[in-house]
């Protein structure tokens, strides 16, 4: 994709794009795997776990100040040799591919599970994923937009669940800080999946039209999200205690059956909706990463045409794991590998650029 007039988005709508990517349905699990090692003190282990996309941030921010107009594909060819760079551009496009199958599988399994019951799994999938290629099939500005839209309901969503701190118990998260470090570290592994989607900075921070505004917008995308992280864990934790949390595959959805608000019935209900449609904008912004990256492997290929080809790739994979405790295993057992080659990839291209002349002034 050229980095042309009609391809630039703001900061801002980077923002909202880096929220909406990284915020999605292993929030709604965050508690219970986060408690199953760090008990009552987890939300502490999902603050640790932000220091992965704290330092995704300050690496893409040395590349977007020395190369400002490559993103992280154009730079891995350039310090890598072709062959190698667009091997390794490869694997970091099938990490944007787990995570749509992911989310998408787990969307829908939470819905056939508490509200559309009645529907196929399948067929609910298939809407699903085809609602992400719809909106990846748009193109990257009207993206865009989706997400500043939504990026209200995520917000909207998060206050809503400030109201379960009048009805929780103190007790439930005491004592605090009464565990070894080494078991809190141990849970903010557990958090990295729910972080995931941060690297999604690297592809689009050359596309950005007031370049200016990339460092202060991507630290507050990053401090938002670790923050409504540890906040809903906390609040999790606060309501249910940790027995209940351990025993639950989505206890954030107990924690959000105590509200109630004048009027509405069934509150989980509104919020199971308002969160299907925050998961919306994190299928579309995955799978939007998945096609960019392969738009440019295939330069010749259009994002509209990969958007239609990877369709039926999307589905196969994601309904492979419609079963949540299988989901699960398989995300325990394969997140952890792709955190370490993005923290080696990222790494070492980064180490690469500080050695070499600035981009503005490489031809000169």
């Amino acid at each position: 994709m050229q980095n042309s007039l009609e391809n630039k988005i703001t900061s801002y709508q980077l923002l909202c794009i880096l929220t909406g990517t990284a915020v999605g349905i292993g929030l709604i699990s965050l508690p219970n795997e986060v408690t199953q090692i760090a008990k009552q003190n987890g939300w502490i282990s999902v603050i640790i776990g932000g220091v992965y996309p704290l330092y995704l941030v300050y690496i893409a921010c040395i590349l977007q100040k020395k190369f400002p107009d490559k993103n992280i594909l154009q730079l891995s060819r350039q310090f890598l040799g072709t062959f190698l760079g667009n091997f390794l551009n490869l694997i970091f496009m099938s990490n944007f591919v787990l995570y749509t199958t992911a989310v998408a599988s787990g969307l829908t399994i939470l819905l056939t599970t508490f509200i559309m019951y009645f529907m196929v799994p399948v067929r609910l999938l298939i809407f699903i994923v085809f609602l992400g290629a719809i909106s990846s099939y748009s193109g990257l500005k009207p993206l865009a937009s989706i997400n500043e839209l939504i990026f209200i309901f995520t917000i909207v969503v998060s206050l809503i669940s400030l109201v379960a701190l009048g009805k929780g118990k103190l007790i439930n998260v005491l004592p605090i800080f009464d565990l070894n470090t080494k078991l809190l570290l141990r849970g903010s592994i557990e958090s990295c999946f729910s972080y995931g989607g941060t690297e999604i900075i690297f592809l689009f921070y050359p596309l950005l039209s007031d370049k200016e505004n990339f460092r202060s917008c991507a630290l507050k995308g990053v401090l938002f999200i670790v923050i409504l992280y540890s906040s809903l864990t906390f609040l999790t934790v606060y309501y249910c205690g940790i027995d209940l949390v351990k025993k639950s595959f989505w206890a954030v959805l107990i924690a959000a059956k105590s509200i109630e608000i004048p009027i509405i019935n069934n509150f989980r209900f509104i919020f199971m909706f308002l969160w299907s449609i925050v998961n919306f904008k994190t299928i579309s912004n995955n799978y939007f990463a998945s096609v960019f990256i392969l738009q440019d492997l295939f330069k010749r290929s259009s994002i509209k045409k990969l958007s239609v080809i990877i369709y039926p790739l999307i589905i196969l994979i994601s309904s492979t794991y419609l079963n949540e405790e299988s989901r699960r295993t398989f995300l325990k057992f394969i997140i952890p590998k792709y955190t370490l080659f993005n923290i080696a990839y990222l790494t070492i291209v980064c180490c690469m650029a500080l050695i070499k002349k600035d981009g503005l002034n490489e031809k000169k």
